[in-house]
């Protein structure tokens, strides 16, 4: 179950997922729309893939009742930007009674953005989940721009370290102040605080004095 800001996002992710069905060899339907049954009376539009195993992938926008008497593995894109992330995430929950899995992706979204409290309370200790965390110069070591040249090679030709230095070097330049937020995992000060408590909080430390 697939959740992000819009039904855009939404039918980007089920493309992705059929792309790779079919990459794959798994035997699916084709893309269809349906109505998702959210508890409320009409209902949410919802995009829908159903194997022959008898999983499925739906993906929808976000909407913390959407979660709610479910079981599976649970996307929460772009978790920063959605209207109320807590309750988001408290409806998730019921996911793990049933073995089940939730996976909460973002870029920052600001320091006192509640996606950046929960990545300060699972640093701190209070919470015990997992972080991946994956920056522009991680996905390059990976093969991002390589990856990038064998898709469009008519644009960029072939792969070459001068050609990847020089393809972030722009990158950075274009995304300007927006760099470190977008691209480095580096939440923004928004509130303009001298040491904001998420700050302090990921320095305390034992440590000599």
């Amino acid at each position: 179950l697939y959740m992000g800001t819009s039904h855009d996002m939404a039918k980007e992710f089920i493309d992705a997922a059929a792309n790779w069905a079919q990459l794959f060899e798994h035997v699916c339907s084709a893309i269809g729309e349906t109505i998702f049954d959210d508890g409320s009376d009409d209902g949410v539009k919802a995009l829908k893939i159903d194997f022959a195993s008898g999983f499925s992938i739906v993906a929808l926008s976000s909407k913390p009742r959407s979660l709610r008497g479910r079981q599976g593995f649970a996307i929460l894109d772009e978790a920063a930007f959605v209207d109320n992330l807590a309750e988001l995430i408290k409806a998730a929950m019921a996911f793990l009674i049933w073995g089940g899995k939730v996976l909460i992706i973002s870029t920052h979204n600001g320091v006192d953005n509640p996606f950046n409290q929960l990545i300060t309370d699972i640093r701190a200790g209070r919470l015990r989940y997992g972080i991946v965390r994956f920056d522009l110069d991680d996905a390059l070591k990976d093969g991002l721009f390589e990856r990038i040249c064998l898709v469009n090679a008519h644009k960029h030709g072939e792969w070459t370290p001068e050609k990847e230095a020089d393809w972030r070097e722009k990158l950075i330049a274009d995304y300007g102040d927006g760099a470190d937020e977008e691209l480095y995992c580096i939440p923004s000060q928004g509130s303009g605080a001298w040491l904001p408590g998420p700050l302090i909080e990921a320095r305390m430390v034992d440590a000599p004095v």
